[in-house]
């Protein structure tokens, strides 16, 4: 990264991400790991197995010149608001171990966010409905009333209302079945007998 921004200081942080792939991530790993010195990996395993790397004596440069590097490599790739304190306390909220209390927490969290985000996708039902779709065309009937009689070229407004009718077809159409249907609905309710009334004939004298 450090050479991808010295290379053009004009370059982003975000540029260089958006650039970076797997293939550039495996090299990196690569030249990364060849710069592993073998008493920084004596180091490593000595935190596993104590007892064999006890003889390996712990890096005499002062940890203040370390986190004094980092803050400058993080100014150098854009993070000007990272500090020297902002990486000891990254560091040693690391080395802390969590209690059940904290993973508790954590997991709660973890749920409550998870909830939130599947609310926040849910997109609430629509109904269009037959009183809906009559505001609408009184609507466009009055919008289409002002150009004709507003317009003082008439075959604009002629071709402009055209485009306007045809373009509402569609809802026109469901707007007649919804009418349609809404009849039928009465007619059925209308002559429908109740359960408890028969149908008598009269009686012949």
């Amino acid at each position: 990264m450090m050479k991808f921004l010295d290379g053009d200081a004009e370059r982003t942080p975000w540029e260089f991400w958006h650039d970076y792939h797997i293939m550039k991530a495996i090299d990196n790993l690569a030249e990364a790991w060849k710069e592993v010195k073998p008493r920084t990996m004596k180091l490593a395993w000595r935190e596993i197995h104590p007892e064999l790397f006890a003889d390996v004596l712990t890096d005499e440069q002062p940890l203040q010149n370390i986190h004094q590097g980092i803050a400058e490599l993080a100014h150098h790739a854009g993070f000007s608001e990272v500090n020297e304190a902002d990486i000891v306390e990254l560091l040693q909220s690391h080395e802390e171990d969590l209690s059940n209390e904290d993973l508790m927490e954590m997991e709660q969290q973890r749920a409550h966010d998870g909830k939130n985000d599947e609310l926040g996708n849910e997109e609430p039902q629509r109904f269009l409905t037959a009183k809906d779709l009559s505001e609408a065309f009184d609507l466009l009937g009055r919008t289409m009333a002002i150009f004709t009689e507003k317009d003082p070229q008439r075959e604009r407004s002629s071709e402009a209302n055209r485009l306007i009718m045809s373009a509402c077809k569609c809802y026109r159409e469901l707007y007649e079945q919804m009418e349609k249907r809404l009849q039928q609905q009465t007619l059925d309710s209308f002559w429908k007998v109740p359960a408890n009334q028969g149908i008598h004939s009269p009686k012949l004298g």
